[in-house]
């Protein structure tokens, strides 16, 4: 019940954390022309990496976390003219990404009006990377078409997993695994009934998830506008599809990864006038439909489509 005072209605939340990494890293990059047509290359590149995250509120069980990283990164890539205009390539890679210190820290969600507790035990995201791709070059530097296949096997996804503390209504006590198995359809509400008020509810943080899966192809093409009198002028376009997979850390049910459109277009224009120091073009991308999840809501996009026009003049030599 309000009592007149304001005060009741403020929430508030302490997080204060000083984050500090240093990453090194070794390499040695080898290339071998097998024959005039066949080119290897090959990366071995090993990363280090310290973080440390100290929590600067009292009070707190675990002031402060100081992690070490050893990731270790090949990469083999393969390129073999088939004749002078076309060119095959197939590349593996294993990639490791930065980690976004956001998510280190509690913050307010606007859209859905709660508080996301921070993590400081969030690890980098790996992958193994395959492609494959087929380029053909027109004459006369005329333009090119590229088709791209490629498989990504991710490791410590990161997204947003499951932090409740599950307390047994009927069993005790209970873990996710458990809960998860009492119901006939997996889902938020269903493995709620099960779960009793002394918990501390259903909460989530950003944090890893053991495996995800993305496959898909690029198809690009550029054309210079020769044909027509507009020799400096050069049209592109992209067009990606792309499937993911990975399970949702509430329901149990595959899912695309949060926001990911499954196909995505860009369309690329410019015009230099070299004569009159002067450039101009623009770009239209389009994305298919997506969603965002969390727990038990969802929230859909329709395709979304976007325009960007430019011009550019040379005042000066070094001035635009």
């Amino acid at each position: 019940e309000f009592d007149g005072d304001v005060n009741d209605f403020v929430v508030e939340a302490d997080d204060e954390v000083e984050i500090k990494e240093n990453r090194y890293e070794v390499f040695a990059h080898h290339t071998y022309n097998v024959t005039e047509a066949l080119v290897v290359q090959t990366s071995l590149t090993t990363e280090f990496s310290n973080i440390i995250a100290d929590n600067l509120n009292f009070g707190i069980v675990q002031p402060q976390r100081n992690t070490s990283f050893t990731y270790f990164k090949p990469r083999l890539n393969m390129r073999y003219d088939v004749t002078p205009q076309d060119q095959l390539r197939a590349t593996v890679e294993k990639k490791v990404s930065l980690l976004n210190f956001e998510n280190f820290v509690t913050e307010f969600d606007q859209r859905t009006e709660e508080f996301r507790v921070g993590n400081t035990n969030i690890r980098p995201e790996q992958l193994w990377e395959f492609l494959l791709a087929y380029e053909h070059r027109l004459a006369n530097d005329g333009g090119s078409f590229e088709i791209e296949g490629f498989y990504r096997d991710f490791t410590d996804k990161i997204t947003r997993v499951d932090f409740t503390e599950y307390v047994g209504l009927v069993l005790n006590p209970t873990d996710r695994e458990t809960v998860f198995s009492l119901v006939d359809q997996p889902g938020f509400a269903a493995a709620r009934d099960y779960i009793s008020d002394e918990g501390s509810g259903f909460t989530d943080r950003t944090g890893n998830v053991p495996s995800a899966t993305s496959y898909g192809a690029n198809v690009k093409g550029s054309l210079r506008l020769s044909p027509i009198g507009l020799s400096d002028a050069v049209l592109s376009a992209t067009y990606t599809y792309e499937k993911s997979s990975v399970e949702d850390q509430f329901t149990r049910l595959d899912r695309p990864f949060q926001r990911q459109s499954r196909h995505r277009w860009n369309v690329n224009y410019r015009h230099d006038m070299t004569d009159l120091g002067l450039s101009y073009g623009g770009r239209i991308s389009f994305n298919s439909d997506g969603a965002t999840y969390d727990i038990n809501d969802y929230w859909p996009f329709s395709p979304q489509a976007s325009l960007a026009l430019f011009a550019e003049y040379n005042i000066f030599d070094g001035i635009k």
